[in-house]
């Protein structure tokens, strides 16, 4: 399982809950590190979470089962 952060159109970050079935798929998740470039295919279902301010935000799960990933040469 892994989350990741996207940022929408107007700036706005969403908090993407991705987990996946597949061993490869998993194995490209497990290699990535906090900051790495991915674009990942699968199901996704939208969902709304509340913060501890009470405020209602999006969120999305999703069943990825295809990562690629952008290797940072800086890691």
């Amino acid at each position: 399982m892994a989350k990741v952060r996207a940022t929408t159109a107007d700036g706005e970050t969403l908090f993407v809950n991705v987990i996946a079935f597949d061993s490869d798929v998993r194995a490209s998740l497990h290699h990535l590190r906090d900051g790495d470039a991915l674009a990942v295919a699968g199901s996704l279902v939208p969902k709304v979470w509340t913060d501890k301010q009470g405020n209602t935000r999006p969120a999305l799960d999703m069943v990825a089962h295809r990562v690629i990933a952008v290797a940072d040469t800086d890691h």
